[in-house]
């Protein structure tokens, strides 16, 4: 909210998953479903885990502010904290 972003849209595997108010930001690690953050559910197949990558971008616009992977782990929670 600092740097004047309202929002943000969230990518996993390059597929637009949702888009998220700053509002909902968490100093810290967010609860699994919780009302802070984003959650976002991912289909693992047959898999037990799976390294996926994700992007953040400015909402609306595709000013990308951070991207990398995440380890997703069935029936688990992972999370990826905003550095901006």
């Amino acid at each position: 909210m600092n740097a004047g972003i309202p929002n943000v849209d969230i990518y996993v595997d390059g597929v637009q998953e949702g888009s998220v108010s700053m509002t909902k930001a968490s100093a810290g690690a967010p609860a699994c479903a919780g009302n802070d953050g984003f959650t976002a559910t991912v289909d693992l197949g047959l898999s037990k885990s799976s390294q996926k990558s994700y992007s953040i971008y400015r909402g609306g616009t595709m000013n990308i502010i951070q991207s990398g992977y995440v380890q997703v782990e069935a029936a688990s929670c992972s999370w990826v904290q905003l550095n901006y």
